[in-house]
């Protein structure tokens, strides 16, 4: 595996990253398979959003625009001053093409040794029903 694919893989804090599709990669970064062998799709909103929101924006060879800049985030601070706009300016293509209307952040949980702040992020898909992402790490 190139350097390249590997930093994409490890980018991504919950073990998915985005293609064209979401393709599923079980927690040793392998891909998951079905039955027939063929690589597992996941083309849920949950999984599109929590794609965009654990990529790294700009590493994505294909679509620059992919992921977000969460990953700068270090302090508690930082993330109640700039997590919201970053949070919208990931999820922005999807909410242009309509899956999903908008963003709120619910939580913020800090690891001050590591420097690692986690977000919980509600999406919401309609005007009744929202998603909770849980906890989507920056550091």
């Amino acid at each position: 595996m190139s350097a390249r694919s590997e930093a994409l893989l490890t980018s991504a804090s919950d073990g998915i990253y985005e293609d064209e599709w979401t393709t599923l990669i079980s927690d040793r970064k392998d891909l998951e398979l079905d039955d027939s062998g063929l690589v597992k799709r996941d083309l849920t909103v949950a999984s599109r959003c929590r794609a965009r929101l654990t990529c790294r924006r700009g590493e994505y060879l294909f679509d620059p625009t992919m992921g977000s800049r969460l990953h700068t985030i270090r302090t508690i601070r930082q993330a109640e001053q700039e997590a919201s706009a970053m949070v919208e300016e990931a999820l922005e293509p999807l909410i242009q093409e309509g899956a999903i209307l908008g963003s709120e952040i619910t939580a913020f949980e800090a690891d001050h040794i590591y420097g690692i702040v986690a977000l919980s992020v509600q999406i919401q898909v309609d005007g009744e029903s929202a998603i909770d992402l849980g906890l989507i790490k920056t550091g």
